[in-house]
């Protein structure tokens, strides 16, 4: 339940600060897509910064 109201408050937010054009799932997904690249490229940066 809490869940629910949740994604309605954050699609109500979107609304209001112009995301019309992308739908909530594309937010997400792209949200997703940084999460799960910016460990990697830590890491790379780092074991660069060791060499």
């Amino acid at each position: 339940m809490a869940t629910i109201v949740i994604e309605k408050d954050t699609r109500s937010r979107l609304r209001k600060t112009g995301t019309k054009d992308q739908t909530y799932d594309d937010i997400i997904n792209r949200l997703l897509d940084i999460s799960i690249k910016s460990p990697t490229d830590f890491t790379e940066s780092a074991e660069q910064e060791r060499r």
